[in-house]
């Protein structure tokens, strides 16, 4: 699932931190939404909590949540319903911190008047 480097361009996984990837039965969209399913996140949560005081999930527990996998059209219909939303979703976010960066760059030097705008 790539979207033009969103939300990072690059990254770093260790021991925490583990990268779920596909097999042939899905795609990485359809497993992004089946995880989001309020019944899978609630199974992640009980695995995540259910053992020490401090929250923690590995590659086998994560792996243990049933996924129900549809046939492949559905899947490939569903990604191509689903594929221009989540890269308009990532535009808007990359937008968004462009904006953000602006703004703070701008509003300091509108503020003391370093930019004149009155006769914008």
């Amino acid at each position: 699932m790539t979207l033009d480097d969103f939300p990072h361009k690059q990254c770093a996984v260790n021991e925490h931190v583990f990268l779920l990837r596909t097999n042939k039965l899905a795609t990485q969209f359809f497993l992004y939404f089946c995880l989001l399913d309020n019944s899978n996140r609630q199974k992640i949560h009980t695995l995540a909590c259910g053992k020490a005081a401090q929250p923690g999930l590995n590659q086998n527990e994560l792996k243990s949540v049933p996924i129900k996998i549809p046939n492949m059209e559905d899947i490939i219909n569903f990604d191509i319903t689903v594929t221009p939303i989540m890269k308009q979703i990532a535009n808007n976010a990359k937008e968004k911190q462009k904006l953000a960066q602006l703004r703070d760059t701008l509003l300091p030097k509108l503020m003391s008047g370093e930019i004149d705008v009155s006769k914008v």
